[in-house]
């Protein structure tokens, strides 16, 4: 969606701007054509709370599910060998939150479509 799309009525609820970080800019030549490369800040740090964590291995074409009370503000690490997964995050409220690794299109997508439903 573009921004102009809502440029008159902006959401100012719950989630604007929350998954926006203080980053780092910086421009660079890559096979002969600059990109802009950005890195959250090493203070962003400082703000984290380690409340819950736990390590857990999952084979190949398996699923596993998870279970937290007061996930509203989380950090995923993960590390992997696989080339294609999905990570599907859900709440009460029906809404998913994915983010997709499809090798055979060479693409990292994070896909927030459904996750609008408490919002209208």
């Amino acid at each position: 969606m573009s921004n102009w799309d809502y440029a008159q009525e902006t959401p100012t609820e719950k989630w604007r701007s929350a998954m926006t970080l203080p980053r780092k800019l910086k421009l660079q030549a890559v096979n002969g054509t600059v990109e802009l490369f950005n890195y959250p800040l090493k203070s962003v740090e400082k703000l984290r709370d380690l409340g819950t964590s736990q390590d857990l291995s999952i084979d190949s074409k398996s699923d596993k599910s998870l279970t937290f009370d007061h996930f509203n503000s989380s950090e995923v690490k993960f590390k992997t060998s696989s080339r294609a997964f999905i990570l599907d995050f859900k709440n009460s409220l029906g809404e998913n939150l994915n983010l997709i690794m499809d090798a055979e299109n060479q693409q990292f997508v994070l896909d927030r479509s459904r996750i609008w439903k408490s919002f209208f």
